[in-house]
């Protein structure tokens, strides 16, 4: 975080702080950025805001590509099994030799096994293929390592740092850390677009996760004794 308010609430915001939704509310831009990943709380939202933008962006020439795997799906994927795709912005979400999770490029070129993408970050433009991973329970799973840079859900967004982002809660964020997670990928409250007002409700402390971190701040303060000279 570059923005050290920000930084502070944010912190309230992960112990539960009483009325720390008020400060998000008031401080945060409350218009829908253009240019900004919209970030949701369950699939069927992002799902909604991705159908929208397509409906409403034909002359991308979208197409839409199912991934590849040879035995059972695990809930956890890298990319979605159902992806579309088109002459448009895209967001990266694996990490390559010529790109990172969390880039975004534009898409100026398909090819017989790929796209040509030009790079936000450095306007090189790259070859992207579709990448093979090994999931967790030993499934070959092919897809492209990108998505519509449209929306995403908190999960997905995870480490992930954006200049701007559209928060949208649809009926409420409902686990443990997830406005927390959903609000700290932006670097600025100027970059932070929330759609709908926060509620109380939205907050949803992980208290064993907090307790464990209290613990390991603890164990950092008695290993520093054992550094001390006399």
């Amino acid at each position: 975080q570059t923005d050290d308010e920000l930084t502070l609430h944010l912190t309230k915001l992960k112990y539960g702080c009483e009325g720390i939704t008020k400060w998000f509310n008031y401080n945060c831009s409350r218009f829908y950025a253009d240019d900004a990943i919209t970030i949701c709380p369950t699939n069927e939202l992002v799902k909604q805001h991705t159908e929208a933008y397509i409906k409403n962006n034909e002359q991308y020439e979208f197409e839409v590509y199912e991934a590849e795997y040879n035995g059972y799906l695990t809930d956890e994927l890298p990319v979605e099994k159902t992806i579309t795709l088109g002459y448009c912005r895209v967001l990266f979400m694996w990490n390559g030799e010529l790109y990172k999770r969390g880039d975004f490029g534009e898409i100026i070129q398909k090819t017989a096994n790929g796209f040509i993408v030009r790079l936000e970050r450095t306007g090189e433009e790259i070859l992207v293929q579709k990448v093979t991973w090994t999931l967790s329970n030993g499934t070959k799973y092919t897809q492209f390592p990108m998505c519509l840079a449209c929306a995403i859900t908190v999960n997905k967004a995870q480490g992930c740092t954006f200049e701007q982002i559209n928060i949208d809660r649809g009926n409420g964020f409902w686990m443990p850390g997830q406005l927390y997670v959903a609000l700290s990928r932006c670097k600025t409250r100027e970059g932070i677009h929330i759609l709908k007002p926060l509620k109380e409700k939205d907050v949803h402390v992980d208290v064993d996760a907090l307790k464990m971190m209290q613990q390991d701040d603890s164990n950092d303060e008695q290993d520093d004794l054992w550094d001390i000279e006399f």
